[in-house]
Order: C-alpha cells, then sequence, then structure tokens
C-alpha cells in the first residue's frame, strides 16, 4: 500500500496496529488515529498557509475542513484497498464483512500516525502530499457542488432535531469584494459558522460545519454503545 509512495515501514507490528478496529482488539487503533488527525491537521495547514497567502484564517480554516472531511479521507483509503486490509470484529463487519465509513477514514488517519512514527514527518508528509493534496484544487472547488444544507437538513429530521436556522452573522469589505459570516443553530444552539464570498456559499459552509459536528457527536455515540 506504501510502497508506491516509497515508503516502507519498518515496524510491521505498528502497521497492523493501524489497521485494528476496537471491535477486533483492545490493543486497537485508536491512539494512532488521534495522532495522525493531527500530524494531517498539521501538514494541511501548513500547505494552505503556503499555497494561500491571501487568505485569511476564517477560510483557511473552512479550506481544511474540506480537505480532510471524513468523505475525502475514506475515498482515499478506497483508493489504496485499505479496506480489505481491516481487523474488524463480527459486530463491525455488517451485511457485506467490510465495515463502517467511518472505521476506514478512522483507519486511515492511524496509517498516516505510524507512518509518522515509524519514518517521520518528512515521509509522513510525502504521503498526504501524494494522496491528498495532490487533489486539493479539485476537492475544493467541488465544495461548491454539494449541497450540504440539504445533507444537514435531511440528518436534523432523520434525528428528530429541529430545523436549521441560518442568520448572517456580519458582512465586511467592499461590495465587490464582499464577505458574508453566518451561522446555523438547531434547537437553538448555534452548530457551525461558515464564512463566504456570497450569502449562499457561507451557508453552506456553515451546514458542512455543523453536519460534521454531529457526525462527529453520532460516531462517538456509537462507539461507546459499541
Amino acid at each position: 500500500m506504501l510502497r508506491r509512495h516509497g515508503i516502507d515501514i519498518r515496524d510491521i507490528e505498528l502497521l497492523k496496529r493501524a489497521l485494528v478496529h476496537r471491535s477486533h482488539s483492545a490493543r486497537s487503533n485508536e491512539r494512532l488515529e488521534f495522532l495522525g488527525d493531527a500530524v494531517l491537521d498539521l501538514l494541511v495547514s501548513e500547505y494552505l498557509y503556503s499555497r494561500f497567502p491571501e487568505r485569511d484564517e476564517g477560510e483557511l480554516t473552512e479550506m481544511r475542513a474540506a480537505l480532510v472531511g471524513k468523505r475525502i479521507l475514506t475515498e482515499c483509503a478506497e483508493r489504496m484497498g485499505l479496506r480489505e486490509h481491516l481487523f474488524l470484529g463480527k459486530s463491525e463487519m455488517g451485511l457485506d464483512g467490510r465495515g463502517r465509513d467511518s472505521i476506514i477514514s478512522d483507519a486511515y488517519e492511524a496509517l498516516i500516525g505510524a507512518v509518522y512514527l515509524d519514518r517521520g514527518l518528512g515521509a509522513a508528509k510525502r504521503f498526504v502530499e501524494a494522496e491528498i493534496l495532490s487533489g486539493a484544487s479539485d476537492i475544493l472547488s467541488d465544495e461548491r457542488n454539494v449541497n450540504y444544507k440539504s445533507e444537514l437538513q435531511h440528518l436534523t429530521q432523520t434525528e428528530g432535531r429541529g430545523t436549521p436556522r441560518y442568520r448572517v452573522r456580519t458582512t465586511r469589505g467592499p461590495h465587490h469584494r464582499r464577505e458574508f459570516e453566518v451561522e446555523v443553530r438547531i434547537d437553538g444552539e448555534v452548530r457551525g459558522v461558515g464564512f463566504g464570498d456570497s450569502k449562499k456559499l457561507a451557508e453552506q459552509r456553515a451546514a458542512r460545519q455543523a453536519l460534521e459536528a454531529l457526525v462527529a457527536v453520532r460516531q462517538t455515540s456509537e462507539r461507546r454503545e459499541g
């Protein structure tokens, strides 16, 4: 999986650990996932900071969220064939024996953590650049084509929550370069904040942030129940 990037893991047990879900063994990949998540955030943040010097902190945060979202990580893991190498307990295999997407995206982060520990930050950077950042332009442009507001509406209805309510917090800049800041509230609580050069884009980004937060809460609940 990794040799095509010139990365040869020396500690095979560490590599195996990255692929072990907690349903299979108590010695799971959760600690490696924690580390890999931090390494990934650092590398993507460094890339965005250098690549987009004109963007402010809020915009860079939005862009990073798009690049390290669970959907993108799952797609990258699928391209590697990572799912077929996971160690899962029977309770997580599902009807197809392959497990949930959240499990494979977590394993992908754990793999990044393993590469970092075994081969260092340089190797982890080469891996992330080849797997994620090489397609950053397409990922960031696709952001405008995903209807996060619709997805958030569907999720809140499914979970019996209130209807998402959007509100423009601030409008800044001259008329030809206007920037909107929008918040989305669910059951009266702010769940996401987005920035954009149009109200529509800012709403989409707020919806995406809220969606990812709610999905993370659900995944945490599922882990505890499991």
